[in-house]
């Protein structure tokens, strides 16, 4: 094992601690990136794959048709799901789109009831 990924694993094992201890949810973000090799491009996590191995849930975040998205890609507890949301100065909200179809200009924000998480 190398030392960076000693030195990750000891960071991620020291996050999920404070995240025990403090019931606070610890976020990890691990971007993409473009590895060329050959004459050839792929995209890996930047961190590497073995981070991607860390996380208990991992959420991708992307863009759809002008619409923040988030997709729970892996869950111990969740099936996979991807709900479009929104930022605001309030936080981040749910968002709604009118039955007219999926255009950006007819979204709003939805604050949701604490009970609903």
């Amino acid at each position: 094992m190398s030392s960076r990924t000693r030195v990750m694993n000891s960071l991620a094992q020291q996050f999920m601690k404070m995240a025990f201890v403090t019931k606070l949810a610890v976020i990890f973000v691990n971007q993409m990136t473009t590895k060329l090799s050959g004459g050839d491009s792929k995209v890996v996590p930047a961190l590497g794959e073995s981070w991607s191995h860390v996380a208990t849930n991992r959420v991708l975040l992307f863009w759809k048709n002008g619409v923040r998205c988030a997709n729970l890609f892996k869950s111990p507890n969740c099936k996979e799901a991807t709900v479009p949301f929104s930022v605001t100065v309030d936080g981040i909200r749910d968002v709604t789109c009118s039955e007219s179809g999926n255009d950006s200009s007819d979204v709003s924000a939805k604050k949701r009831k604490l009970s609903e998480f």
